[in-house]
């Protein structure tokens, strides 16, 4: 259990509020010990589970590059995303315009993965965009009838758009360009490794604190 503080109506004044959590310690192959501090103390979800979607929280920034880079940015990446608006307020309706947009693609891919049994992280973000743009103006002028034959070959081309060289297991070694660093200096002999984290894991014994 952790004891916070947080301030009311000044920073002299505190109220203590108590939060229980769940710590796990672990170790990965070549790295210090580290402890991961979560308010999901479900027991039927294992320390190696919360360990692994913790690393893959930082997937959020593939989806960044996707908004910005692809879906968003003119002239297929070569500009930044810009917003038109003049006011604060439509700005923030140009940003959620760009995140439902964003989010009703990727359930396009969750659909067609589901249907035709794949990966949905195996599926190109890039090729599923140019998919709905090539047929958004094709279905805008159909019958309700004919848009459901059209969504579903549109389902069966994303479901054909695989990643064709997909992120490998791996890891690199913390090297340096630059010599102003406490980092090694990086040479050819810096290779990248073959890691499964999911397998090379280790749920460290919790310690008295």
């Amino acid at each position: 259990m952790l004891n916070l503080e947080k301030s009311t109506e000044s920073h002299k004044q505190w109220n203590q509020e108590s939060i229980i959590v769940r710590v796990i310690e672990y170790q990965i192959p070549g790295f210090l010990p580290r402890r991961l501090v979560t308010s999901i103390i479900d027991p039927n979800i294992s320390a190696k589970e919360l360990i692994i979607h913790y690393h893959c929280r930082w997937e959020v920034e593939i989806s960044f590059c996707e908004i910005k880079t692809h879906q968003c940015a003119t002239l297929k990446g070569q500009m930044p995303t810009i917003f038109r608006s003049k006011t604060s307020e439509l700005v923030e309706q140009e940003l959620y315009a760009m995140l439902i947009a964003y989010n009703l693609l990727r359930d396009l891919i969750y659909q067609s993965a589901n249907e035709y049994n794949k990966n949905p992280l195996l599926l190109s973000f890039l090729e599923s965009l140019q998919l709905v743009i090539d047929l958004v103006q094709l279905i805008s002028h159909s019958s309700l009838k004919l848009r459901e034959i059209q969504h579903q070959y549109l389902l069966s081309l994303i479901s054909q758009s695989e990643i064709d060289r997909p992120r490998r297991k791996r890891i690199n070694p913390r090297v340096v360009k630059i010599k102003m660093s406490k980092f090694k200096r990086k040479n050819s002999s810096h290779k990248s490794e073959i890691r499964d984290i999911e397998k090379d894991l280790k749920i460290l014994p919790p310690q008295a604190v």
